[in-house]
């Protein structure tokens, strides 16, 4: 067997690309195989696995081979010993997991009701007097669907609550791979792609669109003075600010150390000149007290730059604002410039 997999589904679901009906259709053939495999096989169903899996189950169904279980095995290793392997977009993959508990629970449901209806006609078919022996066999065969349908519906339900257990731990492992642990705002990889994502649109349509750098002035001196647990809670406590001053729609992020960006949808450079001042002036205003007892401020520099007629990529836009953030440096800190 070849062990250099290849996975074309994950491939168009990690760039973006859209999904066919056959396309849909073959994952959730992907993952009825595979989910039936990891309990046959008593496989935890953590992110990770699943991930692997996944891939595993994509390859052989795009091949339209029919492995055993040892070969399948013998895969895995092959493949993941040395830890390769793509990642899947796991937002995707809640999605589909999402119509597949429901299909499941569709079938639990019809089980049951269909149980129901063996149950009302068996009494029924009992009321008679004159129970003759082929009547009495279809009563044993009806007893016996019944007790078939029990446990069908008890594996179902089991299968039901793992992938839903499943479903909760890809959220958490989508949502760390999204956002600061820190700070609680989303982190460089995710801005990055919200960045490529709004300039595209910004360009195509003609639509506003701005950026703020900020970072924090002399923020080493605070890790020197108070120490890096004081430095933390400063991060902290500007998240928070920019969280809380901001509008839902701007997307915040912790950009890497004392460094943070902010898009601003919809909104012209002037507008976010005032957005960035109304921030240095809260920020400024923040008192702070490290364990000792010592009382202390802080101050941010901030560059401002918009999307325009002769700007091609994203890079550019964040070029333009780290130079005017630069510059909000040079000319002494605690300053906006655009």
């Amino acid at each position: 067997m070849n062990y250099k997999i290849k996975c074309n589904l994950l491939d168009k679901i990690e760039e973006g690309e859209a999904l066919t009906k056959e396309d849909e259709e073959r994952i959730k053939k992907i993952l009825k195989q595979e989910l039936e495999f990891m309990i046959r096989r008593g496989v935890l169903p953590t992110p990770k696995n699943f991930e692997r899996w996944f891939y595993i189950f994509c390859y052989i169904v795009e091949l339209g081979i029919e492995p055993s279980d040892e070969e399948l095995l013998d895969l895995y290793v092959k493949s993941f010993s040395e830890g390769k392997g793509n990642s899947a977009s796991l937002l995707s993959l809640q999605n589909i997991l999402s119509e597949v508990i429901g299909s499941i629970r569709t079938t639990v449901d019809n089980i049951k009701d269909f149980d129901d209806s063996i149950s009302k006609e068996g009494k029924r078919l009992e009321g008679f007097d004159s129970v003759k022996a082929d009547i009495k066999g279809i009563l044993k065969i009806l007893h016996n669907m019944r007790e078939q349908n029990k446990a069908l519906v008890k594996k179902l339900e089991s299968q039901t609550r793992e992938l839903k257990a499943l479903k909760r731990l890809l959220g958490e492992k989508e949502k760390e791979s999204s956002y600061d642990l820190l700070t609680g705002l989303r982190n460089r990889r995710s801005f990055e792609r919200s960045l490529r994502e709004l300039f595209k649109y910004a360009k195509e349509n003609n639509f506003p669109l701005s950026l703020i750098i900020m970072d924090i002035d002399n923020f080493k001196d605070i890790n020197d003075t108070y120490g890096h647990l004081e430095g933390d809670r400063v991060l902290i406590k500007v998240g928070s600010i920019l969280r809380n001053y901001l509008r839902a729609r701007d997307i915040v992020a912790r950009w890497g150390g004392e460094e943070f960006t902010i898009l601003l949808p919809g909104t012209e450079k002037k507008d976010a000149l005032h957005v960035a001042e109304k921030l240095r002036a809260i920020i400024e205003n923040q008192s702070f007290e490290s364990d000792e007892g010592h009382e202390y401020g802080i101050t941010a520099s901030f560059g401002v730059a918009q999307v325009d007629d002769g700007m091609e990529t994203p890079e550019e836009l964040f070029k333009r604002a780290d130079d005017r953030l630069y510059e909000a440096k040079r000319r002494g800190k605690n300053r906006v410039v655009g």
